[in-house]
């Protein structure tokens, strides 16, 4: 049965505080104004060309999923507009009281002034060339697929950033408290340093040939596609390690909390012990990889284990003599000869010292 708006409207309550008018094929919605108390309007998932006047006292409305190529004059009253997957090419005045904006998916080239209780941003997958000032609020943004050669300066506040997919050179001083961080798809050369907070880093696809020092409560990373000859230490809380595609050569020791291990297309000669609770490994077009290869994982492990082994016993036996050498020369001789030395003598020989007692004892 077709559903008819009009009717459905009228059976409605003047006092209604929401009204859930998703996924109903419908084209346009009358007039609202007799809604005195409406907070919120949920109409995604339809053919709307245009919204009518909105009420005053709206709080949120989720109109994504339609094909809008404007939006009516907002209430001053709304915290949340989630306006998604439409074909809107610019946004009125955002009310200063919005704390969650999404207008992802949509043809926009430029945002309005972002209101200062804005806590969080996702304008992802539009043609935006930069930002505006970002609210010393915000807590999560979502950038993702613009046009976007640098970013504004980012708040303290931020916790989540997705910068991917666009053409960004350099990056400057990330917020202190960021937990996650995804700058893959870019242009970067250098990465700036990482903060101690960070769980998640998504860096690949990009010209990196080093990384900074890793902060030690990351637990996944992914510098996959780069030029990378080597990683630094790697945390002692990582689950995920992608790295594939670059140039390494050795891998760092690997944590033992390390589940995943993905170094495909490298230069990999050797791979250090796996740990105990890795359960996938992928290292294929690799030197290593022809003589580590099987089927079963155990009986992969067990081969890298026999190449750590026949690799100790190796060097044990190639450097022993030169490490005798080292030690006699280094060590034990500078000690017998500061020993024996008459000065050695003189030095523990006091004005009432027994000579006898102290040359038995020499």
């Amino acid at each position: 049965m077709e559903f008819n708006i009009e009717s459905y409207l009228c059976s409605l309550p003047e006092d209604i505080l929401e009204i859930d008018i998703s996924s109903k094929n419908i084209t346009y919605i009358p007039s609202l104004n007799r809604f005195k108390k409406l907070k919120k309007l949920i109409c995604y998932g339809n053919e709307l060309t245009f919204l009518p006047t909105l009420p005053n006292t709206l709080q949120e409305l989720e109109c994504s999923d339609n094909e809008l190529t404007c939006l009516p004059i907002l209430p001053l009253t709304l915290k949340i507009l989630s306006c998604a997957y439409n074909d809107l090419t610019c946004l009125p005045q955002l009310p200063l009281t919005l704390k969650i904006l999404n207008c992802a998916y949509n043809n926009l080239t430029c945002l309005p002034l972002l209101p200062s209780t804005l806590e969080q941003l996702d304008c992802s997958d539009n043609k935006l060339p930069c930002l505006p000032i970002l609210p010393l609020t915000l807590e999560q943004l979502n950038c993702r697929a613009n046009k976007l050669q640098y970013l504004p300066t980012l708040p303290d506040t931020l916790k989540i950033l997705d910068c991917s997919i666009n053409k960004l050179t350099n990056l400057f001083i990330l917020p202190i408290i960021l937990q996650e961080f995804d700058c893959s798809s870019n242009e970067l050369t250098i990465l700036p340093e990482l903060p101690l907070t960070l769980k998640k880093i998504d860096c690949s696809m990009n010209y990196l040939r080093f990384l900074p020092t890793l902060p030690p409560t990351l637990q996944n990373i992914d510098c996959s596609m780069n030029y990378l000859m080597y990683l630094p230490l790697l945390p002692p809380t990582l689950k995920k390690l992608e790295c594939y595609d670059n140039e390494l050569i050795i891998l760092p020791p690997l944590p033992p909390t390390l589940k995943i291990l993905e170094c495909c297309d490298n230069e990999l000669i050797i791979l250090p012990q796996l740990p105990p609770k890795l359960v996938e490994i992928e290292c294929l077009n690799n030197p290593i990889y022809e003589i580590i290869a099987h089927d079963n994982f155990n009986i992969l492990k067990k081969n890298i284990d026999i190449i750590n082994n026949f690799k100790h016993l190796y060097y044990c036996i190639k450097f022993r003599d030169q490490f005798r050498k080292w030690l006699w020369e280094k060590i034990r001789e500078p000690k017998i000869v500061k020993k024996y030395n008459p000065d050695y003598l003189i030095e523990h020989l006091g004005d009432n010292a027994d000579l006898d007692q102290v040359l038995n004892e020499w």
